[in-house]
C-alpha cells in the first residue's frame, strides 16, 4: 500500500462515490478506479460493494478504515509532540482553560508568573471540559486549568481551590440591598439556570431548585457562566454562578452576593 492509494480509498469512503472522491482529489474518476482495484488485488479482499454507481464498503473495508483513523490519529499526536517540542525549546508551552478561568483568573496568573519569569510564553486556549479532558489525553496541551474531572493515570490531577459560587443581581433589582443572598430570597424570581454539559450537569444547583419550597421562575439556562452573567447585566434574571468571572461583571451592572448554604 502506498499513501496514495490510501487517500483515495478514504475519500471513496468519505464520498460514498468514485466520482465524489475523484472531484475531492482533483483527479479523473477512471484513475480513482483503477487505484482502488489495485489495492483490492495487493490486499487479496474487496474493499467495496457497487452498487448503481455508488460503493459501499465490505466489513473489511470498514475494519482497514478504521485501522487509518487510528493511524491518522497517532501521526497526529506525532505532529502535536514535534510542535510541542520546537515550542518549548523556544520556552513556550500550551495552557488551556475553561471558559469561566480566561476571562479574568488566567491573565492575572499569567501576569504574576511573567514577571518573575520574563521569557515566559504560552498559548492559551479556551475550551469546554470536556475538550480539555481530551486534549490533556491525547497530549496537545501541556497543562490546563478546569473544573475537576475523572483523571486518566497519565493525567496528573492537582486540586488548587473549593470555590463558593456566588449569586449575581441586576443592578438595582431589590435582591441587590440584602448582605446574603438565600434560597427563599430566590422563590418567584427569574433565574438563569446552568443546564448540564457533558462532563458536569451542576447536580447542585439541581437539587438546590428542587427543594425549594417556592421555586424561581427558570426563564433561561445555559451551560456557560459568562452567557448566564451577560443575562444578568440585561436585567432579565439572577443566578447563582462560579465566582471566578465576578470581579469582571461588577463593573456592568452586576451586583454580586454570597450565597448560603454554600455550593461548590
Amino acid at each position: 500500500m502506498n499513501q496514495r492509494q490510501l487517500d483515495i480509498f478514504n475519500a471513496i469512503i468519505d464520498c460514498g462515490t468514485l466520482t465524489g472522491a475523484a472531484q475531492t482529489l482533483r483527479t479523473s474518476q477512471p484513475t480513482v478506479s483503477r487505484t482502488l482495484s489495485a489495492l483490492e488485488i495487493e490486499l487479496g479482499f474487496s474493499l467495496f460493494e457497487r452498487q448503481k454507481g455508488r460503493v459501499t464498503a465490505t466489513p473489511e473495508g470498514i475494519a482497514l478504515y478504521e485501522e487509518m483513523q487510528r493511524v491518522y490519529t497517532g501521526i497526529g499526536r506525532l505532529t502535536a509532540f514535534a510542535k510541542r517540542v520546537r515550542a518549548k525549546k523556544d520556552g513556550e508551552i500550551n495552557i488551556s482553560v475553561t471558559p469561566a478561568l480566561a476571562l479574568t483568573f488566567i491573565p492575572e496568573v499569567l501576569r504574576r508568573f511573567q514577571e518573575k519569569h520574563p521569557t515566559f510564553k504560552a498559548v492559551i486556549s479556551v475550551r469546554a471540559p470536556s475538550i480539555i479532558f481530551n486534549k490533556l489525553r491525547n497530549g496537545t496541551t501541556d497543562i490546563a486549568f478546569s473544573n475537576s474531572m475523572i483523571s486518566s493515570g497519565d493525567v496528573f490531577d492537582i486540586p488548587l481551590t473549593e470555590a463558593q459560587f456566588v449569586c449575581a443581581i441586576p443592578k438595582g433589582h431589590p435582591l441587590s440591598e440584602k448582605d446574603i443572598i438565600y434560597p427563599s430570597d430566590l422563590g418567584g424570581e427569574n433565574f438563569i439556570m446552568l443546564h448540564p454539559e457533558k462532563s458536569f450537569n451542576w447536580s447542585g444547583h439541581e437539587k438546590l431548585i428542587n427543594a425549594m419550597p417556592v421555586k424561581p421562575n427558570i426563564v433561561f439556562s445555559t451551560q456557560r457562566s459568562a452567557t448566564a452573567y451577560g443575562m444578568v447585566a440585561q436585567g432579565i434574571g439572577v443566578s447563582v454562578l462560579e465566582p471566578f468571572s465576578a470581579r469582571f461583571w461588577e463593573k456592568h451592572d452586576v451586583v454580586i452576593k454570597p450565597f448560603q448554604p454554600a455550593l461548590t
